[in-house]
Formats: C-alpha cells, sequence, structure tokens
C-alpha cells in the first residue's frame, strides 16, 4: 500500500503516520521504545543504552542522554541529588545544591539572632561584658566563598563565641559578632587576633563601608556615667572623628553627634540620653535595652587598633567622673593624664 512502512525490526507493516524514521529507518511506536528514547536536552532520539533516569534535586522526574547528562548537570557534594550546572553553590571545595547551602550557611540575616540565648564568658570584677561586631568585606579578586569564610572564623574561634550576620551597608561582607566577654577572657584567649587574623587570611579586608562597633553592658554604673561619656564625645568631636579614622562623610552617615555644638553639657546630655528618640546611627546608640553601643570606630582587622578602642571605651568609663570633677570641657590630653591610657600610640590614630 501507498501509505504504509515496513518496520525495520519487527516487520510489520502501519500506516506511514503512526511510525516513525529515524536515521534512515521506519520503527513502529513499540520497536522504537525498545531501541530509542527522546532526549530532554537534546530535543532527539538517542539509543537507550545512553539513557539516564533521574529525580532532580527540585523532584522532577527527568530522562536524557548520558552525554546531557555530564554536559549540563552535576552531583551535590552533600545530599547527592543532581542539578543543572551554575544553580548550586560553592563553599570551599563543595558544590552544594540551594537546599544544603542554605542549611550549612552560617551568616545568617539581620538581627537574625536577637531574642535567642547568649553565651556569656569571663566574670568581669566590674560587671562590664564587651560585644563585638566587627564588619569586614571580600577582596575585590577573592573568589572564597562568604559563608567558608565565616566557617573558618567559627572553626578557629569557637561557635559559643562568635556569630555572623548580613549588614546592608556593606557591599560584599558580614558581620562577625562575638558573644558577650569580658575584657580579661578577650585578651588572655586571643579571641580579636583569632578573629581578624583568621579574616585577613581569608581575603576580607575593612573597606571604607565596614565599622567596628563596641556593645558595652548597660549596668547601673556604666548607665549613670553615659551623660558624662556623650558631653566628653560631643565637646570633642574633631578629635573622635581623628581617632575613629572615619571620615568625615562616613561618621556622620553612620555614627552621626547628637548635636552641632562644640560644647555639650552633662545637663543636656543626659536629657539626651533619657530620650534617645530611637536614633541608631549615632556616635552611641542608647537605644539598647541591655546594651550601651558605640559606633563610632571605623572598621579594622588590626587586632592591636580594636583592642585600643576598647581600652579607650575603659578609660572613660573609669576615669569621666573625675575628668568632669575638673573641668567643663575635659579634653583627650586631659583623658591621658587621668587615665594614663595613651591615644597617640602607634597601633591608635593621630
Amino acid at each position: 500500500m501507498e501509505n504504509t512502512m515496513i518496520c525495520s525490526v519487527c516487520g510489520k507493516e502501519e500506516n506511514r503516520y503512526e511510525m516513525v524514521k529515524l536515521n534512515g529507518e521506519w520503527f513502529c511506536v513499540e520497536c522504537l521504545d525498545k531501541k530509542y528514547f527522546y532526549c530532554e536536552e537534546h530535543r532527539d532520539y538517542e539509543p537507550v543504552e545512553n539513557r539516564v533516569q533521574f529525580t532532580d534535586v527540585y523532584g522532577n522526574e527527568r530522562e536524557m542522554c548520558q552525554e546531557a547528562f555530564d554536559e549540563y548537570y552535576i552531583i551535590c557534594d552533600d545530599c547527592g541529588s543532581p542539578m543543572r550546572r551554575g544553580d548550586g553553590y560553592t563553599m570551599g571545595d563543595n558544590y552544594l545544591c540551594s537546599n544544603c547551602y542554605e542549611e550549612r550557611k552560617v551568616i545568617k540575616h539581620y538581627h537574625y539572632h536577637h531574642g535567642q540565648d547568649l553565651y556569656f564568658h569571663g566574670n568581669p570584677s566590674n560587671g562590664i561584658y564587651f560585644g563585638l561586631e566587627i564588619e569586614s568585606e571580600r577582596e575585590y579578586d577573592c573568589d572564597l566563598d562568604r559563608n567558608y569564610i565565616a566557617s573558618s572564623v567559627r572553626d578557629v574561634v569557637g561557635s559559643n563565641i562568635v556569630y555572623f550576620e548580613e549588614d546592608g551597608s556593606l557591599d560584599d561582607g558580614f558581620e562577625t559578632i562575638t558573644y558577650p566577654m569580658s575584657y580579661e577572657f578577650i585578651r588572655n584567649n586571643h579571641v580579636v587576633e583569632d578573629i581578624v587574623g583568621t579574616l585577613s587570611d581569608n581575603e576580607m579586608w575593612a573597606s571604607e563601608r565596614c565599622g567596628l562597633h563596641i556593645h558595652v553592658s548597660k549596668t547601673d554604673e556604666v548607665a549613670k556615667k553615659m551623660p558624662l561619656i556623650l558631653a566628653f564625645l560631643e565637646s570633642n568631636k574633631d578629635e573622635i572623628i581623628k581617632f575613629s579614622r572615619r571620615t568625615y562623610d562616613s561618621f556622620h552617615e553612620w555614627c552621626d553627634f547628637y548635636t552641632d555644638e562644640d560644647l555639650l553639657t552633662a545637663y543636656e546630655a543626659e536629657r539626651i540620653c533619657l530620650r534617645p528618640q530611637g536614633r541608631r546611627h549615632m556616635c552611641i546608640n542608647l537605644t539598647n535595652e541591655h546594651t550601651i553601643e558605640f559606633r563610632c570606630f571605623a572598621g579594622t582587622l588590626n587586632a592591636k587598633r580594636v583592642y585600643g578602642y576598647i581600652e579607650f571605651i575603659l578609660a572613660l568609663i573609669e576615669n569621666i567622673t573625675e575628668l568632669f570633677d575638673t573641668s567643663d570641657k575635659p579634653t583627650f590630653k586631659d583623658l591621658e593624664k587621668v587615665s594614663g591610657f595613651n591615644l597617640f600610640k602607634e597601633n591608635l590614630v593621630f
């Protein structure tokens, strides 16, 4: 018959429109399915011996030839599920699907840890615990995954010492945040050196967008001294900006002063401390329930400088009352004389 063809496998004669011509031969549907399958990726029939059938990471049943699988798909190193190349994430030596990457991701969203349990370290005689927020970014040519870098810091320092969060002010970085620690604990356990050293070793740096924020326990004694500390900072604006190593623009954007005056009295400072009015991006953030946050320092991965800024805060807390007993507007030099704290040493500033 004019409109019939003979199957090259079984010899059955059928209507040509119910048969398939492949590689110059005609096949009935049954024989075609025995010898060939349809490759989804190449959109063509392939020999059945080249067929790969699998369930991808999204739960989809897939069928394609081995060549297409090798070209377009890769296996997640954690769960073993196939995924399209380019859909995964590199973390260290591992290539992960999105689900496994999320499970292993240690950099959480901003303020993710608020309300969670805290680990306290050390037993400070003055009742003051410090919490550090060290912002850093990847160097321009760094190809290490940010979560891999954060994991490296956690592995060195300990998961009960640090955690990590995103920060909207950074282009390509994260915050390394410590749990509350006494100053003695920080020093004796080399916490700062381990953090900044591991960050630096993994191609992180403190760009001009980065800041160093230091939280201090809001004890009754600290809270009582805050108006005088605020008055000191506000009355020494040029010196504070210089000391902070921030640019003027960066300072006023992320840790601004409360006033434009050259002199802030203790009375006016007390009014500000009582009513901070939700202003967080100030030189001293007074809005937190349990801590006072000193935000004015530029980001740094220099351990000596980090310690110097902590010591500066301690010098203020320990000597601020005596400073104002002798002057309405004490200066940095007055603080040096009273505390013995050297603001001009090499690892700090001027």
